[in-house]
């Protein structure tokens, strides 16, 4: 059988594409090849399980590369996920910082409903491709040493992170000899090791409402406040995260990078009157402790302005944390040689979702580009 559409990778981006062409070409053959043993299995887990599928502030800007991918954005991209979760059936609610949710908080709820979608004929489970040829056709070969041919293809296999889960880059090689390139490919939306781990080792698990501050060469690139964990060795949590996806760019991009974070663990509170308070204080231990964690004040009790070091406490990154735990890569294919989502080398070659050379930080951004750019595809093949 000649299919019309094959998909490799069965995850958001591959499987919201067979949906939209199966509902556009109810009459042609596509079929899935997912090496997990179940469809959207990092979908699944997303969220911690909850899936926080999109964003109300859903907008090319919030991306890194973007630019390249403003078309994924035009006629209302909300919207589109929208209107496709309603067609399913797919509850949702919005909470107060704009992300969306499934209203059964479970990502396996979006995971069975999208799976019953699917004729059991229009997927393989548990099968990895391991070559790619064109001829008039594409041959796609698995490790069950069985072929499949199809007048087009899609690749969505994702990128780099979560080994675990299926994502581990086996099949670039296979893409670089159809002719295409990637750009660096670093971790994103993950912790950041840095250098003060007499400091870190100290606040091992605790957890600090703190702005970051990232700084290349003394520049400001980016600023965020939320919730700051700390690791042995690293600073993680959803606002190291959101830096990361920023610090990773700087690296992908092969800038002259020193980069640092800055820390104000007080950013709620004025500098002047905390210093003046301090100063005051008969007690100054007793003073800090009524500010922060305990660990903390024991780090900077002795030091010459404690209250400064509290607003403005530098950390020197060593990396960024590594691939199997990272959320998203930040890096893929290569723009330059892609038409919208279509290889300028090979007509009927395409690809979408993480593989491609774009990313965003936590907030239900990266899933919402897998949807959108899954859609597109699956409109765009005859």
């Amino acid at each position: 059988m000649i299919y019309d559409l094959i998909i490799i990778g069965g995850g958001s981006s591959g499987v919201f594409a067979a949906l939209r062409y199966k509902e556009l070409h109810p009459n042609k053959k596509f079929l899935i090849i997912e090496s997990n043993k179940t469809l959207l299995r990092k979908l699944s887990v997303s969220g911690n399980g909850k899936c926080n599928f999109t964003n109300e502030c859903l907008d090319y800007n919030i991306y890194n590369n973007g630019d390249n991918f403003k078309f994924i954005f035009n006629n209302n991209p909300l919207d589109t996920i929208l209107s496709f979760f309603n067609k399913y059936n797919i509850k949702y609610y919005i909470d107060e910082e704009g992300r969306y949710y499934p209203y059964s908080n479970s990502a396996k709820s979006i995971q069975n409903i999208l799976i019953n979608s699917l004729d059991k004929d229009e997927y393989l489970l548990d099968i990895k491709v391991i070559d790619i040829k064109k001829y008039n056709n594409f041959i796609i070969k698995t490790n069950l040493d069985k072929t499949y041919e199809a007048k087009n293809i899609l690749v969505s296999i994702g990128n780099k992170n979560y080994k675990t889960l299926g994502s581990d880059g086996s099949l670039f090689n296979k893409i670089k000899e159809l002719g295409h390139t990637f750009t660096d490919i670093y971790p994103s939306n993950i912790y950041i090791k840095v250098q003060e781990k007499n400091i870190t080792n100290l606040l091992n698990g605790l957890r600090f409402k703190s702005r970051l501050y990232l700084y290349n060469d003394d520049k400001l690139i980016y600023n965020e406040s939320g919730e700051l964990l700390f690791k042995e060795d690293a600073l993680s949590g959803i606002v190291s995260f959101n830096i990361s996806s920023k610090l990773a760019y700087l690296y992908k991009n092969n800038l002259d990078n020193k980069p640092y974070i800055i820390i104000d663990f007080i950013n709620n509170l004025n500098y002047e009157k905390l210093l003046k308070e301090y100063n005051n204080s008969k007690n100054k231990y007793d003073y800090l402790l009524g500010i922060v964690h305990p660990s903390l004040v024991n780090i900077i009790k002795n030091n010459e302005n404690p209250i400064k070091d509290l607003k403005s406490c530098r950390f020197n990154i060593s990396s960024l944390g590594d691939f199997d735990h990272a959320q998203v890569s930040c890096g893929g294919i290569n723009t330059f040689e892609l038409n919208g989502l279509e290889s300028k080398i090979h007509k009927g070659l395409y690809f979408s979702g993480d593989i491609l050379d774009i990313d965003a930080p936590c907030g239900g951004y990266n899933l919402s580009f897998a949807f959108l750019s899954g859609l597109k595809v699956g409109e765009i093949i005859e």
